[in-house]
């Protein structure tokens, strides 16, 4: 479980910035919206850690999974 959060916690530092950061671009300067995509973002990856393990290319499914999920907040 250690490995786990070790891997999590480099997949967080090395792409939260960036992740926030287009978020906030698309959600038109919403930052608390944004927080909360980029968390939930965060959340599923998490979940997927547990029951898969990383992804093989955690940056590409960081940003399909940011898409997806903005697109969701953008629909309700």
């Amino acid at each position: 479980m250690n490995d786990l959060k070790a891997e999590y916690t480099r997949i967080w530092k090395e792409n939260s910035m960036s992740l926030r950061k287009c978020c906030l671009a698309q959600m038109r300067e919403d930052r608390e919206e944004a927080e909360d995509i980029v968390l939930e973002v965060f959340s599923l990856l998490w979940n997927k850690m547990i029951t898969d393990g990383a992804p093989a290319n955690a940056k590409v499914w960081l940003y399909a999974t940011l898409k997806r999920v903005m697109k969701q907040h953008t629909a309700k």
